[in-house]
């Protein structure tokens, strides 16, 4: 069955807050490990927890994600045994926490919102229409951003 948008609804918080999580892709690796959607996530992590934690049907709905992600983090808990730097691994396995509370925190505001699909699409219009320019200008005149020459230096064997 379609299910039409609701076009005479008007966007509560969560609208603006999916808006605005999906503009701060836009800053990209700046920030290293204090990214602004890092940031972002870790501080609604314990609101989403608490919410996936009290809504039932919302934990049963998304039962299989949950147990893939908790599965996947066991993993990369185990590969500890083996790997050489513990210190950049436990590293990682944060930044794998933080990018899955990160898709929990998109499922909760999405649910949440009043127009979830007008307010993804905003926020990927929004996300566009501020990279376009940086991506013309660095198209057209050869100058990149700072990130992108760091990242440029660290390929292996030109590739």
């Amino acid at each position: 069955m379609v299910e039409f948008i609701d076009t005479h609804k008007a966007n509560n918080r969560f609208d603006y807050l999916l808006i605005f999580y999906i503009s701060l892709l836009v800053f990209g690796m700046y920030g290293g490990a204090f990214q602004p959607i890092r940031i972002f996530i870790v501080l609604f992590a314990p609101g989403t927890l608490l919410f996936f934690l009290k809504d039932r049907t919302i934990r049963a709905k998304y039962l299989y994600e949950i147990i893939t992600f908790i599965i996947w983090i066991y993993y990369a808990c185990i590969t500890l045994v083996w790997v050489i730097d513990i210190s950049s691994g436990l590293k990682e396995i944060t930044y794998l926490l933080i990018n899955f509370i990160g898709v929990l925190l998109f499922i909760r505001l999405s649910s949440q919102a009043n127009n979830p699909i007008k307010t993804i699409i905003r926020g990927w219009l929004i996300f566009i229409v501020i990279t376009l320019p940086i991506a013309i200008t660095e198209l057209l005149y050869d100058k990149h951003l700072s990130m992108a020459i760091l990242d440029a230096d660290s390929t292996i064997g030109g590739i």
